[in-house]
């Protein structure tokens, strides 16, 4: 699903690729453009992805995961390891039978 992919992006040990992710972060808060362009694009991803991602709980889980980001790219303490909360948010984004 879109959710996954979406929270797997985001994380990464690459050092570059993580000053990548902060100055995107960065670009977001201060550049109007930017954020639009932003907007557009995930609008376009669950519009595309509607059928797997639509529901409440994927939402919450995204906006999770965008705070569990700015907390990584940001070097804040956690009270729990980041590989388990991460597992734990991709677990939650896998259908329940």
């Amino acid at each position: 699903c879109f959710t996954r992919a979406y929270i797997n992006a985001g994380f990464t040990k690459d050092k570059y690729k993580k000053r990548l992710w902060s100055a995107i972060f960065g670009a977001l808060n201060s550049d109007l453009n930017v954020n639009d362009m932003w907007n557009t694009w995930i609008k376009l991803k669950l519009k595309k992805y509607s059928y797997t991602d639509s529901s409440l709980e994927l939402e919450i889980i995204r906006l999770a995961a965008d705070g569990l980001w700015m907390a990584y790219i940001s070097e804040m303490k956690l009270n729990h390891d980041l590989k388990k909360i991460l597992d734990q948010l991709l677990e939650s984004t896998r259908r329940k039978s």
